[in-house]
């Protein structure tokens, strides 16, 4: 997972994954597009999605790793949303996870990094 100022995130460009259902849901797709707005909790962008797309990651990659940086949540005419998961969200997930697969000690379920540095 990353975390990224606003103005940072505008700038990047983002992917959508996920069983749109047109395609009868049995086949996974993933649309990019640049960030046309981002607030503290939610990401605009301008990707084409549709139902069965809901829940998906939104996510960026580098040259060798993919970060999750939201959750897919809307499409309308205004563009597509999800939700910004957050550095508190992050800590919430992953003490959910850990906790679900028995995960002892100082073990982390989710990777969290800055594109701010």
């Amino acid at each position: 997972m990353m975390l990224a100022k606003e103005s940072t995130l505008k700038k990047q460009e983002v992917r959508v994954t996920g069983y749109p259902h047109e395609k009868e849901y049995t086949k996974m797709f993933t649309h990019k597009s640049k960030v046309l707005d981002a607030s503290a909790d939610v990401l605009v962008y301008d990707i084409d999605a549709t139902k069965g797309q809901g829940g998906g990651p939104i996510w960026i990659k580098d040259l060798v790793n993919a970060y999750v940086l939201g959750v897919h949540y809307a499409c309308n005419i205004r563009g597509s949303r999800g939700i910004r998961l957050t550095e508190g969200k992050f800590y919430y997930l992953n003490k959910w996870i850990s906790e679900t697969l028995g995960m002892q000690g100082d073990k982390k379920a989710i990777v969290l990094k800055n594109l701010n540095d």
